[in-house]
């Protein structure tokens, strides 16, 4: 759920859920309305798209569910990153998100894929799993000139903390 939180933040990125309903659920309810009442941002809440992945997805896979989900959200969600979250049914089945993906990262589309599955930690390391996939997926090495005084700024968990724009703004006029 704090890669989710990560995503819905960054401005014109859309999470991409590859998990169950009731993990999207639970992605829904703690974006929007757990935290405060924060609102759901751009992406957040109830527009974040899933495959819902069900039993029959557990007994046959559900990367063809994937591959349609992150077609059809292509096409229609306006955004500048899609970030492809895999909850625990498709990993713990195997499906392969990151070879769908990067289907779509060969075509030059704005993709991540991201594994972050529950059981491999909490919100703090769901932040940090999916920060570090789109730096290495999507942001990569910068090769320009460097300029003085200019910092990339990593705050914390968004959405988990119901201060943090407001730490974040604090830091960033620093």
């Amino acid at each position: 759920i704090g890669a989710a939180h990560t995503v819905s933040a960054i401005p014109r990125a859309i999470p991409i859920s590859n998990c169950g309903p009731g993990c999207a659920d639970k992605q829904f309810n703690f974006i929007s309305a757990g935290n405060g009442y924060q609102g759901a941002g751009y992406s957040g809440g109830g527009s974040i798209p899933s495959t819902n992945m069900c039993e029959q997805d557990v007994v046959f896979g559900g990367i063809d569910k994937l591959d349609k989900l992150i077609k059809s959200s292509l096409k229609i969600m306006d955004g500048d990153l899609f970030v492809v979250l895999t909850g625990c049914i498709g990993e713990l089945i195997g499906d392969d998100a990151k070879s769908v993906v990067k289907k779509y990262q060969e075509l030059g589309k704005p993709i991540v894929s991201s594994q972050v599955a529950g059981f491999r930690g909490n919100n703090v390391i769901g932040h940090e799993i999916v920060v570090a996939d789109i730096i290495d997926q999507f942001v990569g090495d910068y090769e320009g000139k460097k300029e003085k005084g200019l910092i990339n700024l990593l705050c914390e968990v968004p959405y988990y903390n119901s201060h943090w724009r407001g730490d974040y703004l604090e830091l960033k006029r620093i």
